[in-house]
């Protein structure tokens, strides 16, 4: 049999020769029909597999305008002024069965108690003048030393005489428990003397925290904060430090460290200096002058008093 050849653009179909010239005609065009079909699915296939390759982020260009211009700053810390200034001890809680006083409206974040150890003394005179000056009241924690006539106008204009120390030589005072007291007694027996009344209100040398007296006995002040107690004597600590009885000699950074510390603790500040130091001294007006303007009020402590304890550690 023979067979004459079409031929087209995308296949060759071989036709027998002995086919009428209609089934030729038919055979050709199918054909022609089959090789189109052919060429037109392998187009749509490649079309269709172009479209599934991986969107690629990074690739991909963004017309500008639909671009948001984002403004990143750069955070710069700022360091924090520290103000120059002891170590502040850690109080604990004040405990719930010791009332607080009524003062100021009730409002005890506004009153501020400063307090003067270990007069009287040289600058005392001058430190009275200031505080009557303003009609600004506080508490002095008295010693043996100085005049008799300075306890004595402490008491009469007003402000409060308690009880530091007679000695204040820690190696006799935290010898025993019985040195202590024997100590105690004196410097009490001289406020009696000169006032003609019972003090009450007392503070440790060194504070309730002072680690020095573990040097002569071990426990002492364990066993000193509750027998005080037992004795009817409410003792004293503070919260705010003034500095004076550490490296400074400055009445800037005296002053500086009282006012950082005024409104910061809700039962009040109770603030310890050392009317025997003159910057010490030389700094309260400023500091009344700030308080006042402040709307804070200065005042002395009574026995029932916040008495801003601190973590006994001996």
């Amino acid at each position: 049999m023979s067979y004459f050849r079409i031929r087209s653009a995308d296949s060759n179909i071989d036709l027998p020769d002995h086919l009428s010239p209609d089934k030729r005609r038919h055979r050709q065009i199918t054909g022609v029909f089959l090789g189109l079909t052919l060429l037109f699915g392998g187009l749509l296939v490649a079309v269709m597999a172009s479209m599934l390759v991986p969107y690629d982020a990074e690739t991909v260009s963004v017309p500008h305008e639909f671009v948001a211009e984002t403004k990143v700053e750069k955070v710069v810390e700022k360091p924090i002024p520290i103000a120059e200034t002891e170590p502040q001890p850690q109080t604990t809680p004040q405990p719930a069965s010791q009332p607080a006083p009524v003062t100021h409206g009730g409002n005890l974040s506004k009153v501020v108690y400063l307090t003067f150890d270990d007069g009287p003394g040289a600058y005392t005179a001058k430190l009275l003048d200031v505080l009557k000056k303003y009609n600004a009241k506080a508490t002095f924690f008295v010693t043996c030393a100085g005049d008799d006539s300075l306890i004595k106008r402490e008491y009469d204009e007003g402000h409060a005489v308690a009880l530091h120390t007679c000695s204040h030589n820690y190696a006799k005072i935290y010898a025993s428990d019985a040195a202590y007291f024997s100590d105690l007694d004196a410097v009490k027996a001289r406020v009696k003397r000169i006032t003609g009344y019972d003090a009450t209100m007392i503070r440790f040398p060194g504070g309730s925290s002072n680690t020095v007296s573990a040097n002569y006995n071990r426990g002492i002040m364990t066993r000193l904060t509750k027998e005080v107690q037992n004795r009817g004597y409410a003792y004293f600590d503070w919260n705010v430090s003034s500095g004076d009885a550490g490296n400074t000699t400055s009445s800037d950074v005296v002053y500086r460290n009282v006012v950082a510390g005024m409104g910061k603790f809700s039962n009040g500040e109770v603030v310890l200096q050392h009317d025997i130091k003159s910057f010490s001294v030389d700094a309260v007006e400023r500091i009344i002058q700030y308080g006042q303007e402040h709307g804070f009020v200065f005042e002395k402590l009574t026995p029932t008093s916040y008495t801003a304890h601190h973590g006994v550690n001996n």
